[in-house]
C-alpha cells in the first residue's frame, strides 16, 4: 500500500458507500480490494477516509501478510486480537 497524498488524510474527507464507484477509486488508490475497503469501514465503523486508511496500514495490510503465511485455523484470533487493539488505540 502506497503512502497517501496529505490531502487524503483530512479527517472530513468521507466514503460514500453507497456509490460502488467511490469504494472502487478508494480501492485502487489503496491498492486493496474493494472488499477490503467495505472491511474497513465496518471494522472501524467510521467512513472517514483517514480512518479507513490507518485501518488499513495498521491491521488489515499486516495480518494479511501474516495470514499468507499461516494456516486458517490461527487467523481468526490473530485477527480479532489486531482489531481490538487498533480499536483501543483509537479511544487513546
Amino acid at each position: 500500500m502506497k503512502h497517501l497524498h496529505p490531502q487524503y488524510q483530512d479527517p472530513n474527507l468521507i466514503l460514500d458507500c453507497s456509490q460502488p464507484d467511490q469504494i472502487n477509486f478508494w480501492a485502487e488508490t489503496f491498492q486493496v480490494s474493494p472488499q477490503a475497503i467495505k472491511t474497513a469501514v465496518r471494522a472501524c465503523c467510521n467512513n472517514s477516509i483517514a480512518c479507513i486508511s490507518a485501518y488499513l496500514q495498521n491491521v488489515y495490510i499486516p495480518s494479511m501478510q501474516q495470514n499468507q503465511s499461516q494456516n486458517s485455523q490461527a487467523k481468526a484470533p490473530q485477527q480479532k486480537q489486531c482489531i481490538r487493539g487498533f480499536v483501543k488505540s483509537l479511544n487513546n
